[in-house]
């Protein structure tokens, strides 16, 4: 087993007696060692989140300490939780918008189109032109980053 896995085991094992004390002290119903095992056992190829959230709808939901079958029905099937899609909707990739910046200022940084610039030969000058066109982003944006520069030489002189 790698280190990882051991890791992600361990995570859910804990998860598990948490959320079993938890749930065990919200409905007044101790449980004991073996009562703890059966659940740690039979979950522990489930990942943390689906544990989290089949025993927050079991505490949400049922009325009386819930059994491992009341924890299996409510636990999702998606093993991790859903990406929120309207992060990604609503702009667009960053490395497209500075790409793009670089097209309208490579000419006049180097006198040559951006799309003629070679990726091995012209790899610093097209590092050059990305980090110009990096600054030019916040720019526009409305932050300064020569500010970020300033304030730097004023922390370390």
């Amino acid at each position: 087993m790698s280190p990882k896995q051991q890791q992600t085991d361990s995570a859910s094992k804990l998860s598990v007696i948490d959320q079993v004390e938890r749930l065990s002290a919200h409905f007044k119903s101790p449980q004991d060692e073996g009562q703890i095992k059966i659940f740690v056992d039979a979950l522990q190829n489930c990942t943390v989140y689906q544990i989290e959230t089949a025993f927050e709808r079991c505490l949400n939901e049922c009325e009386f300490m819930p059994k491992l079958v009341n924890v299996r029905e409510r636990m999702p099937e998606q093993r991790y939780p859903p990406e929120n899609p309207g992060r990604f909707t609503q702009q667009e990739p960053i490395l497209d918008i500075t790409r793009r910046i670089a097209r309208e200022i490579c000419k006049r940084m180097t006198g040559r189109e951006y799309d003629d610039l070679d990726t091995i030969r012209d790899r610093q000058l097209i590092t050059e032109v990305f980090t110009e066109a990096a600054r030019e982003r916040y720019r526009r944006m409305g932050i300064n980053p020569d500010d970020w520069q300033r304030r730097a030489r004023k922390a370390s002189a």
